[in-house]
C-alpha cells in the first residue's frame, strides 16, 4: 500500500499487516496489483468535484433552473419548521426504540398477518364473491339513498314521539301493565286450551258457513232427539214413555 501521511508529504510504501510468520517473499519477487492499494490523488479529488459541479451547473442539470427551483422549494418548506422536524426525528427515534423493545410481539403480529393473507389467498373465490355481493348492496343503497334517508328520518321522528308519549303517560302505562299481569298469567296457564281453541276455531267457522242458508236466512242442521231426552232416551221402535 502506498501511504501519504499528509496532503503535501512524500509517499512511502507500507506493507501490512506486519509479518509474524509464514512464507517469505523471495528475492526479485513481485506483489500482484490486486493486493495493492493507492490513495486518491488530490488532483483526482479536485477533478471529481469539478465534474460534479459542471453536471449540476447551468450547463447541466440546472440548465432549465430545475435544481434552483428544487432548492428554493425545499428551503421554503423547511423555513420555520426546524423545531417540528427535530421533534419528528426524536419521535421516530422513540418509535424505533419501542419497536426494538417489542420485536417479539411485532414478529408475532407479522406472522399472524401472513397467515391471514394466506387464508385469503386460499379462499380467493369466496372473497371475490363476498366482495361482489357487498358491492351490489352498496350500489343498491347508493341508488335508494334518498328513500333510505327519508325512512330513517321518519323513523327518528316516530321514535321521538313514542319516547315523548311514554314519558308523558308513564304512570298510566304502568297501571295498564299491572292490570295485564293477571290476564297474561291466566293465558299462560291455559295455553293448552287456547291452542286447542285456535286449532278447532277455523273448522267450526267453516261448518257454520256451510250450514247457513242465505235464501231462508236460517242455519240448517241435524239433531238426534235421543240426545235431548232426559233422563231416559226415546225407544228405538217409537212410542212414548
Amino acid at each position: 500500500m502506498v501511504v501519504a501521511p499528509t496532503l503535501i508529504a512524500d509517499r512511502y510504501v507500507q506493507l501490512t499487516p506486519a509479518y509474524t510468520g509464514g512464507p517469505q517473499l523471495r528475492d526479485h519477487g513481485t506483489i500482484p496489483q490486486s493486493r495493492t492499494d493507492t490513495p486518491v490523488e488530490i488532483d483526482q479529488l479536485y477533478q471529481s468535484i469539478t465534474q460534479l459541479a459542471d453536471a449540476l451547473g447551468p450547463n447541466g442539470a440546472n440548465s432549465g433552473g430545475a435544481l434552483s427551483q428544487l432548492l428554493n422549494t425545499g428551503a421554503a418548506n423547511l423555513n420555520g419548521n426546524g423545531t417540528a422536524i427535530g421533534q419528528s426525528i426524536g419521535q421516530l427515534g422513540s418509535a424505533a426504540q419501542t419497536l426494538n423493545g417489542n420485536s417479539n410481539e411485532l414478529f408475532a403480529t407479522l406472522t399472524s398477518l401472513q397467515s391471514f393473507t394466506s387464508m385469503l389467498k386460499q379462499n380467493n373465490t369466496q372473497v371475490q364473491s363476498a366482495t361482489g355481493e357487498l358491492a351490489t348492496v352498496s350500489g343498491f343503497l347508493a341508488q335508494d339513498r334518498t328513500d333510505l334517508g327519508s325512512a330513517l328520518s321518519q323513523l327518528s321522528t316516530a321514535l321521538g314521539q313514542v319516547q315523548g308519549f311514554i314519558q308523558s303517560n308513564r304512570a298510566q302505562l304502568q297501571g295498564v301493565v299491572n292490570q295485564l299481569v293477571p290476564i297474561t298469567r291466566t293465558m299462560a296457564q291455559q295455553r293448552a286450551s287456547l291452542a286447542e281453541l285456535l286449532s278447532a276455531a277455523p273448522l267450526a267457522a267453516d261448518n257454520l258457513l256451510s250450514a247457513y242458508d242465505p235464501a231462508k236466512g236460517s242455519i240448517d242442521g241435524r239433531a238426534d232427539l235421543n240426545e235431548l231426552s232426559f233422563p231416559m232416551p226415546f225407544p228405538a221402535t217409537g212410542g212414548s214413555q
